[in-house]
């Protein structure tokens, strides 16, 4: 067991000051710290810059870099794996948190086998707010912490495909940086396209345990690729190709093609959840549009017009108007 690894921790932002003070002190409480803290803003307009200084300027590890101007999530990214200098390296995100026990548990068994590329975790998904919404939806393959080899981890990606969580990702640093970091092109994939490349040639370590909260929310760099068909298939077809050529000795022969339809698939599956829940918030807005206006009526004839009222007349306009908004959406599903 090799004791004295080290370990950087990254942390881009871009206006996200109101959840800093909860992921900073989310890492500046974890039983094993960081051996090198660096933040880096990217060219926020709110007060990050002023919330991060309050957190550690007296943390003689922590490090605060800020963008001249916003340059994006990747190579911001990139900008932080060229600074940092720890064996391992985690890329955080401002509005997430990680929760106890991840830098120890995670170190301890990357010390088990340093060689490895990569360890993660899963990941517990939290509301806007901070509520529990669940497990991430991921295949699990292990019930205990473990260490896969290359060829363990290449069988079952070919079976089960990733089970990495990008938040819960941690880098052998050199091996990353021979990869060339993270690829502008892949986008919101470039990690997850990453973590199969380095797991499938150098194996990686695994914990089956809940270690970060990912905090749901719109417009993230993976709610956007998920939510583009055509952005779906354009990162799908260039890893594809990545996978075929440049990688074609570290996968399974057809995992590149198998991976593409999962890939596909995954896509489509999140816009059609999107549609639902698009057509369900409508039909509530309109619902409470139709009670709102029926309440008003009802008030305004009683108080105001002081004139006799039809209740059964008004109910059946009511239940009328109700009919056609449900047949409108019927004709739409």
């Amino acid at each position: 067991m090799t004791d004295n690894l080290t370990l950087s921790v990254i942390l881009p932002n871009y206006n996200h000051a109101c959840w800093l003070e909860e992921s900073l002190s989310a890492i500046l409480s974890q039983e094993r710290q960081p051996d090198e803290l660096i933040f880096i803003d990217d060219g926020s307009t709110d007060n990050s810059l002023e919330v991060a200084q309050s957190l550690l300027k007296s943390l003689p590890y922590a490090k605060i870099i800020e963008n001249e101007k916003n340059i994006g999530c990747v190579p911001t990214l990139n900008k932080g794996l060229e600074l940092a200098t720890g064996d391992y390296i985690y890329f955080g995100a401002a509005d997430d948190k990680v929760l106890p026990m991840f830098f120890k548990k995670s170190m301890d068994l990357l010390s088990e086998s340093p060689d490895v590329g990569l360890c993660s975790a899963m990941t517990e998904m939290i509301a806007k707010n901070g509520q529990h919404l669940g497990l991430a939806p991921a295949p699990q393959p292990s019930q205990y912490s473990r260490v896969f080899t290359a060829q363990q981890s290449r069988d079952l990606l070919y079976r089960h495909d990733s089970w990495f969580m990008g938040n819960t990702t941690i880098y052998r640093r050199r091996v990353l940086q021979e990869l060339g970091g993270f690829s502008q092109e892949l986008g919101a994939l470039c990690d997850s396209f990453n973590c199969r490349v380095l797991a499938a040639k150098y194996g990686c370590a695994y914990i089956p345990q809940e270690l970060v909260a990912w905090r749901q929310m719109e417009g993230g760099m993976a709610w956007s690729l998920a939510s583009s068909s055509s952005e779906v298939k354009r990162v799908g077809l260039l890893a594809r190709n990545l996978m075929e050529t440049r990688y074609q000795n570290i996968f399974h022969k057809g995992y590149a093609n198998r991976w593409y339809r999962r890939h596909i698939f995954e896509g489509w599956n999140f816009r059609r959840k999107l549609l639902l829940k698009t057509k369900v918030e409508a039909k509530n807005r309109s619902m409470t549009f139709l009670y709102q206006t029926l309440s008003l009526f009802l008030a305004f004839s009683f108080f105001m017009c002081m004139k006799p009222f039809d209740f059964r007349a008004a109910m059946q306009r009511f239940l009328n108007a109700h009919n056609n908004l449900v047949n409108m959406d019927n004709k739409y599903e």
